[in-house]
């Protein structure tokens, strides 16, 4: 769980950042030789390079902090026994959802630290991709096309981890697992382990 409160503070920034992007995504208007960009479009585009330097920011965190998520349990698919405790908590949480159960909330559960992780490595992607987009839209149309591929396809991999991400943990808050409580007390110190 997030317990630095620089953790936290770029988690939320880092939460609107992306949600933002999401949501001026659906409607933004692209330049076409025969309309401009609209409003929303440029939004995007400098909302991306600022999501572009929170999310560098986030990452500098995580392998300069010495609190929360070990950069390792964030991907376990390096170390035999972070795999087995991966695999392990996977088979445990398809279990319960096999009974109708939501496993519980464990705080550095293998699990989840690696979703967390996939969901930096695909936010990361989305940014970079973005940004290089950006950057190369007049200097080379041709590689900013196939970079603009690249980015959507990978937003799309976004769209789905936040709904997930986010759904999920408004699941446990619902059937009594305080997760949302634990990573933000709102001031209440009693939730924090």
């Amino acid at each position: 769980m997030l317990k630095h409160p620089v953790t936290r503070l770029l988690h939320a920034v880092l939460a609107v950042a992306v949600l933002h992007q999401l949501v001026v995504s659906i409607w933004m208007q692209a330049p076409r030789p025969h309309r401009p960009e609209n409003f929303a479009f440029e939004l995007h585009e400098y909302g991306g390079l600022a999501t572009f330097g929170i999310v560098l920011t986030f990452w500098i965190w995580v392998f300069w902090r010495r609190a929360d998520t070990a950069p390792g349990a964030l991907f376990p698919w390096f170390s035999q026994a972070r795999r087995v405790a991966f695999i392990e908590d996977l088979r445990t949480a398809l279990q319960g959802l096999r009974q109708l159960r939501l496993p519980e909330a464990v705080p550095q559960s293998p699990l989840a630290n690696a979703v967390d992780g996939l969901g930096l490595l695909a936010v990361l992607a989305v940014a970079t991709s973005g940004t290089g987009w950006w950057l190369l839209e007049t200097a080379s149309p041709a590689a900013a096309d196939l970079i603009r591929e690249v980015h959507h396809a990978l937003s799309t991999l976004v769209w789905i981890f936040l709904v997930g991400h986010a759904g999920i943990a408004l699941l446990h808050e619902l059937t009594g697992h305080p997760v949302l409580r634990r990573m933000f007390p709102f001031g209440r110190r009693g939730d924090l382990r």
